[in-house]
């Protein structure tokens, strides 16, 4: 029993796309920053595993395209930790694990295209994204994405020399916006297409009017 009656809370765990992984009840009261530990601390679903579900049937894996989730907004001074945590959490931890096992995949093959999608707000003026949309802009969400930027260009240091392409687009938001996702499919493949001798790194990806 809480102070609002006979309530509960069921604490989700989601990947990136937002679909469920696990669950944590608790009473009604208690603070979302509470069950993170738990959750956090749920057996996850192997990346390995993942990708191979994805992999035509004696086919090599050659292309690996992540996104991270979406970030509460807010400034840095008004941003609770538990969102912090959240978007570092959906962004730089399951964008390692899942460049790990592609990877892993991809290596000793000598071929491959890992490519992770970020947002404006990790490597531009945090002003200039607040002046095109004032009331979205994160700061939870730009830290994480200067961190996948980070990752992607360790990861290309590391794997170039090894034939595996590894590149960061940014996007004013990978998973939604005015950019129509057969576009940032066939800019992908346009960086898978590449050969080894001009590969592409960063590729800035927007739409006319955010250009204008």
């Amino acid at each position: 029993r809480s102070r609002g009656g006979f309530t509960s809370k069921l604490h989700c765990l989601a990947d990136a796309l937002g679909r469920p992984i696990a669950f944590h009840l608790t009473v009604g009261e208690a603070a979302d920053c509470k069950a993170y530990d738990t959750l956090i601390g749920l057996p996850e679903r192997d990346p390995d595993a993942l990708l191979a579900t994805h992999r035509p049937p004696g086919r090599p894996l050659s292309l690996v395209v992540f996104a991270g989730d979406h970030a509460p907004s807010g400034s840095a001074l008004h941003t609770p930790a538990s969102a912090w945590q959240v978007a570092w959490a959906s962004h730089c931890l399951a964008g390692l694990r899942v460049g790990q096992a592609a990877i892993r995949a991809m290596r000793p093959q000598r071929h491959g295209t890992l490519i992770y999608l970020g947002h404006h707000a990790g490597v531009t003026d945090a002003q200039a994204v607040r002046r095109l949309a004032p009331g979205a802009f994160s700061a939870s969400l730009a830290v994480a994405s200067a961190g996948l930027r980070a990752l992607s260009q360790s990861m290309a240091r590391a794997f170039g020399p090894q034939r595996v392409h590894v590149a960061h687009v940014v996007m004013d938001s990978p998973l939604a916006g005015d950019t129509h996702p057969d576009a940032i499919a066939q800019a992908c493949w346009l960086l898978h297409d590449q050969g080894p001798t001009a590969w592409t790194h960063e590729m800035d990806l927007r739409t006319g009017r955010a250009s204008a």
